[in-house]
């Protein structure tokens, strides 16, 4: 199972993957591949990953206590684009419900 699948958010353009892990890699290989201490390229990547992760958090709980991050269920079920421009995004695309799963 790729990393984004069942666990809240499906992540369709694989961020992680790429930006996150090759990024590691590539951050990590020149204390691998070069005269730079490896430990000091681990640390570094630690180091930036715990303030990307804390400041994303904090501007995620300050934007969910502001003004939200959910719509209401009615704006969901009829479709955000008919919610927020007042037109169905695809002229035959009609969405079922039949197989969705409430998440709690």
């Amino acid at each position: 199972m790729p990393l984004g699948h069942g666990y809240l958010f499906f992540l369709p353009v694989g961020a992680i993957s790429v930006h996150g892990i090759c990024g590691i890699w590539g951050t990590v290989a020149v204390g691998i591949f070069s005269t730079h201490s490896i430990w000091i390229q681990l640390l570094g990547t630690l180091s930036y990953a715990a303030f990307a992760f804390s400041a994303s958090a904090l501007l995620a709980l300050f934007v969910k206590a502001t003004i939200g991050i959910r719509v209401t269920v009615e704006e969901e079920e009829e479709g955000l684009d008919l919610a927020e421009h007042g037109q169905p995004s695809y002229a035959d695309f009609h969405p079922t419900y039949a197989n969705l799963q409430p998440i709690n």
